[in-house]
């Protein structure tokens, strides 16, 4: 008896593994560490170095959302399928109105101190011991 409730059990299981792999629609390459999160469900995931991603979602779940920072969101209906490849696509999308302030993001208009700007091209001036440097450029 106890082999006969063990094999009912497995039998209505309601999640299913859906796979993947999310590239990169300029060069084909795969996209590390894009979020996939299953919508209406606490079910999520992030995409390997190799793009590739694996997650366990329940029956009622049918779209996933694939999002990753300067790309457009893309939401893909699951129907029948157990493996779902996405093309992500680059947005013109700025991050002009956040703020890095060290330990967390701000929006800018709810800053009251004083914010300087850093380019990439600042910190390509050689090795820096201490943040007084950076002031006078």
């Amino acid at each position: 008896m106890p082999c006969l409730l063990l094999f009912s059990i497995t039998g209505f299981s309601q999640d299913r593994v859906i796979t993947g792999r999310v590239i990169d629609s300029r060069d084909g390459s795969g996209m590390a560490g894009v979020s996939v999160a299953a919508r209406g469900s606490a079910a999520g995931t992030q995409t390997g170095v190799d793009g590739s991603y694996r997650i366990s979602v329940g029956r009622n779940v049918t779209v996933l959302v694939f999002s990753f920072v300067g790309f457009g969101l893309q939401e893909i209906s699951i129907n029948d399928r157990t493996s779902i490849d996405v093309s992500m696509e680059l947005t013109n999308a700025s991050l002009g109105e956040i703020v890095v302030i060290g330990y967390g993001t701000a929006r800018k208009k709810d800053l009251t101190g004083s914010i300087a700007q850093i380019s990439s091209k600042d910190f390509q001036k050689g090795p820096q011991t201490t943040p007084e440097p950076i002031n006078s450029w």
